[in-house]
């Protein structure tokens, strides 16, 4: 059974305000700017009992740390190219996808995340 601490109740708070997908980074330095005290430590193994609850899911991004996710259901994402920010894609989920893959190496597959790539509309405007 986990303490629910002070520190704790505060990152929960953050999270529950989270927009998009953030690092375990950009989470501390949202914590720290109202409470300097809380350690990275701190936030780092809140977001890992946060995940462990369900609250949060943290996703592997190609060329980039993991992203922690409040929407915990399986899904895409999209990865602007330029600015590195990560979206939802807007499409269903296709659970039985992993049965197309013609194995032919003995992997027994577990599940799939598919991240798109492109150019967001914001940096999309800039060029």
């Amino acid at each position: 059974m986990q303490r629910h601490t002070i520190q704790r109740q505060i990152i929960s708070q953050v999270i529950d305000k989270l927009e998009g997908h953030k690092s375990a980074n950009e989470i501390y330095q949202i914590v720290i700017k109202d409470y300097p005290s809380i350690s990275k430590s701190t936030v780092i193994r809140s977001l890992d009992l946060f995940c462990d609850m369900g609250k949060l899911v943290k996703r592997e991004v190609a060329n980039g740390p993991y992203v922690y996710d409040t929407i915990t259901s399986d899904h895409y994402h999209i990865k602007c190219v330029s600015c590195g920010q990560i979206f939802d894609a807007d499409m269903d989920f296709i659970p039985d996808l992993d049965k197309y893959i013609k194995d032919k190496k003995g992997f027994a597959i577990m599940g799939h995340d598919i991240n798109f790539k492109g150019l967001c509309p914001k940096c999309r405007n800039k060029k």
